[in-house]
């Protein structure tokens, strides 16, 4: 009978590894799966394998012990993902998708966290270093965030607990855990030197919110789960004054994110964005009344992506908005995101999309109405030129509209 405590134990260390490598074993076998059903390059069974038998003849050439065959050598594998992690990835590179990638079960966590608009540790701060003077210039200010109503838009951040910004550890400086402490020296436009202290925080990020200090910007980051909630909010806020949508550097999230935020602006029935695949085309229209039917400027630069250009080119379509900045990155490309055994996550590419106008931008982008070059650093600063650009043309509207509206009458 003292024997029989011993022997559980050992079952349960045999037992254990067996299950781990049965979990990359069906993760390998599901990625096949997923690729060959979906993706727009539409490998074959047999070309996916080939990609990964090559890549395991390369690991064999460092370990004589891994099996020929592949499921053999990933049921085998002792090191738990890493062996079935090097096969997925020589599959992708196979596929010649520029945004296809595996990610680790710590990497899908802060990949959802971010676009379905989670809590994340961090100062809150988005930083242009400025070509001219190397100095990181303040671009973005998150709103509940630690830096949110301590530091102002256009400031600059001169050194980091007291490394100076040309320190080449000064980057790592503004990194940390939650709870741990960050003194900023910050300069005004004007001048005005003061240090800062902040506590890294966990809060609640915002992917669309009304920028401090500007009246009538509201900045859309990222198209998440919750974008078209926060936009509406927004829009509400400002009621009837003139809109700038700032989607600099939004490098796009969830198509149907950006089809509701769409919705906000454009009438019933409208056509936001044609998916098409292999297959077939997807059709994507609005479906409810607008919430905001005044004229809108929109700011782009060469990072506005994805998502993004199909809200851009939505608006420029179908209502009388005027588009302002940098010709966007041309990323008219569908990815699919899925989970994985093991907590692991797969992104691929599904297909392309047109605009309303039946035009592939994929590697091409949106010209805007209006070109207007600037350095990032200048990003909702005081000398924000594609800002005041699109204040501007709204100001001009205004007053052509009101000069039609005098001669109706008359």
């Amino acid at each position: 009978m003292k024997l029989l405590p011993k022997i559980i134990l050992a079952t349960l260390l045999l037992i254990t590894p067996a299950l781990a490598d049965k979990a990359d074993l069906n993760r390998f076998e599901r990625v096949i799966s997923l690729l060959t059903e979906r993706s727009r390059y539409q490998p074959s069974e047999s070309a996916l394998r080939g990609a990964a038998g090559d890549n395991l003849a390369e690991a064999r050439a460092g370990d004589s012990t891994l099996p020929e065959d592949l499921e053999e050598a990933l049921s085998r594998a002792e090191d738990h993902g890493e062996l079935q992690k090097r096969l997925i990835n020589s599959m992708l590179e196979s596929l010649d998708d520029p945004w296809a990638r595996l990610y680790t079960p710590a990497e899908s966590q802060k990949l959802r966290e971010r676009m379905g608009g989670g809590r994340q540790a961090s100062i809150g701060l988005a930083l242009a270093r400025r070509s001219s003077d190397k100095q990181f210039h303040v671009i973005g200010v998150e709103p509940s965030s630690p830096a949110w109503g301590k530091i102002k838009l256009g400031e600059v951040i001169v050194a980091a607990n007291g490394l100076l910004y040309n320190d080449p550890k000064f980057r790592n400086q503004l990194r940390g855990k939650s709870g741990s402490q960050l003194t900023l020296r910050v300069a005004s436009p004007t001048g005005v030197v003061r240090n800062v202290s902040l506590t890294r925080a966990d809060y609640r990020s915002k992917t669309a919110y009304l920028v401090e200090d500007q009246p009538g910007v509201i900045r859309v980051s990222s198209f998440g789960k919750n974008t078209a909630a926060e936009l509406k909010e927004a829009l509400l806020q400002v009621g009837d004054h003139p809109v700038v949508i700032d989607l600099r550097y939004n490098g796009g999230g969830y198509l149907d994110a950006a089809v509701e935020c769409a919705d906000l602006f454009l009438p019933q029935g409208k056509k936001v964005v044609t998916v098409v695949d292999h297959r077939r085309e997807i059709v994507h229209q609005t479906d409810e009344t607008p919430l905001y039917e005044r004229p809108i400027s929109i700011i782009v630069n060469d990072k506005t992506a994805s998502a993004a250009e199909i809200f851009t080119a939505a608006l420029d379509s179908h209502t009388d908005s005027y588009v302002v900045g940098d010709k966007t990155f041309g990323k008219g490309s569908v990815q699919r995101f899925v989970g994985l055994p093991g907590e692991w996550a797969l992104k691929y590419t599904v297909s392309l999309y047109k605009t309303p106008d039946d035009v592939f931008i994929d590697q091409i982008g949106i010209e805007p109405d209006l070109r207007v070059d600037m350095d990032s650093s200048f990003i909702l600063g005081p000398s924000d030129s594609q800002l005041a650009a699109a204040r501007h043309w709204l100001v001009e509207k205004s007053v052509a509209d009101t000069r039609s509206e005098t001669r109706a009458i008359h």
